[in-house]
């Protein structure tokens, strides 16, 4: 759905004009085709489980990444001036560079990381992955759409960030 609708006033302020999508569509015939299957209550029936763990002990799989990758990214660098090449690097520059402006600055979640020590080589990390990808498979959306036949799976806006642990591996985000 794109444009003005007369049920929403905020459509109205769309500052651009909206491209008419239909053109698109002069070769595609949808006769015959299901576009849509409500699926009221959907049953997502480890969501309790998943809601118990620990928050943090949910970000292991992110953060464990967020170092490995932040390393990789530093060795692109075609200039380093600061020889900044792990994410113990940056804890330490934010803490004594003055224009970082710490403790200001947030570095909580640099530092769980640190005092974690985990990385994706370690057990806790493929704990962490193997679970997300039951939550988010077999019992998440992934499940949910295999279940009910669906190529698509929406939800309304104000349920977004209760249906955030839905959301796993490959899974778009908007």
């Amino acid at each position: 759905m794109a444009g003005r609708s007369e049920n929403d006033e905020r459509t109205w302020n769309i500052p651009f004009a909206v491209p008419d999508f239909t053109t698109y569509c002069k070769d595609t015939d949808l006769s015959g085709i299901t576009i849509a299957k409500v699926v009221d209550n959907a049953d997502f029936p480890d969501v309790e489980e998943f809601m118990k763990l620990n928050q943090q002990v949910r970000g292991i799989v992110r953060a464990s990444k967020f170092k490995r990758d932040i390393v990789r990214y530093l060795q692109t660098l075609e200039a380093n001036p600061n020889h900044i090449h792990s994410a113990e690097d940056i804890i330490g520059f934010t803490k004594s560079f003055a224009g970082e402006e710490h403790p200001d600055r947030d570095i909580g979640k640099f530092l769980w990381t640190q005092a974690e020590g985990i990385d994706v080589n370690t057990d806790k990390y493929r704990e962490m992955v193997s679970q997300g990808q039951f939550y988010g498979g077999e019992v998440g959306i992934l499940g949910a759409m295999e279940k009910h036949g669906l190529d698509l799976l929406t939800v309304p806006l104000q349920w977004a960030s209760k249906t955030t642990w839905l959301r796993r591996d490959g899974v778009p985000r908007t």
